[in-house]
């Protein structure tokens, strides 16, 4: 990335009176000082005039802080189409694009490390964090999240988890099962007040995302029999989210699949009330089929037929998958 390949994206981060503030937003809930942040960059006291709304910065320029305090232009500004520079996501999806169906993780690897030799300069622990968790989401050698040394990926997003970056927190969630119960559960509470945050900003990007954890957790605590803290979770999120005609369809989505969850919840309980609920669930899925005709619903509702002939014991109102 050079300054010269970017002089017509500067516009956008000329708007400093949003920029500014908002990065020191980023920054302070991500726990860096204004030295830390500035590093090499630029001086802390020109960091502090651009925090304040008073000068701007070069989109290049503005890139490499966003990188050294470990956030990326999707967590900053979510998936705004404009003006910003590659993220690395997308230099991973372009790479694998161009790669067979047979293609290794090793070479894929090598490959990205090139294309990121200098993105990640000003925050190297960032990029492992990065590479952990295409390694884990995308490598196919079983026993993968067994072999790798999680501690310190473990203690840095446990510091940061009250405003963790898009890789940190798809990356917790692929080792949460290796986190101790009393830090799943600590963990727990931390999306349900970026949830809260996220629903009281109308930011439903971060709802969508921290629902779709709540859902995981839900799922993972049930298994685990523990099943107060599964109800528990479920009342919280469902008693945060508020409706809303901004709110995305792909929202409501991830709410039916938590009620999905609260009845596979009670049938695992043998609690009966699971069977009205689980009528009423079919019923509403049924009309939602019929309003919105994509796949996304019909492999909701087989989903849940599934799951629901999978927990009942009852043997009343067995559905066919």
């Amino acid at each position: 990335m050079t300054e010269q390949t970017q002089t017509k994206k500067i516009s956008l981060v000329a708007k400093q009176q949003l920029f500014g503030p908002h990065f020191r937003s980023w920054r302070e809930r991500r726990g860096y000082s204004l030295k830390e942040a500035a590093g090499n960059i630029l001086s802390p006291q020109a960091l502090s005039q651009f925090e304040l709304g008073k000068t701007t910065v070069s989109i290049v320029t503005f890139n490499r802080l966003l990188i050294s305090i470990g956030v990326e232009w999707i967590d900053f500004m979510g998936d705004y189409p404009g003006e910003q520079t590659a993220s690395a996501q997308k230099m991973f999806w372009n790479l694998r694009s161009t790669q067979s169906n047979n293609y290794t993780w090793g070479s894929m690897k090598k490959q990205l490390q090139e294309e990121l030799e200098d993105y990640y300069e000003d925050n190297p622990f960032i990029k492992e964090i990065f590479f952990e968790w295409l390694l884990l989401s995308h490598s196919n050698s079983p026993g993968v999240l067994e072999s790798r040394n999680l501690k310190p990926f473990i203690s840095h997003m446990l510091k940061h988890n009250l405003c963790l970056n898009t890789y940190e927190g798809q990356l917790l969630l692929l080792i949460f099962p290796k986190l101790p119960l009393k830090e799943q559960l600590a963990y727990t509470e931390t999306v349900l007040a970026n949830l809260k945050k996220a629903c009281q900003s109308n930011d439903y990007r971060l709802a969508f995302r921290a629902i779709t954890d709540v859902v995981y957790m839900v799922k993972y605590l049930s298994a685990l029999e523990l099943y107060l803290h599964s109800q528990d979770l479920i009342n919280k999120a469902r008693a945060t989210v508020t409706p809303s005609p901004v709110a995305s369809n792909l929202l409501l989505l991830r709410m039916v699949e938590l009620d999905m969850e609260e009845i596979f919840l009670w049938l695992m309980q043998n609690n009966l009330q699971a069977l009205k609920k689980a009528e009423n669930m079919i019923e509403m899925l049924d009309h939602m089929i019929n309003f919105f005709p994509h796949n996304n619903w019909q492999l909701t509702k087989q989903a849940f037929i599934h799951g629901f002939n999978q927990f009942n014991k009852t043997g009343k109102l067995l559905y066919e998958d």
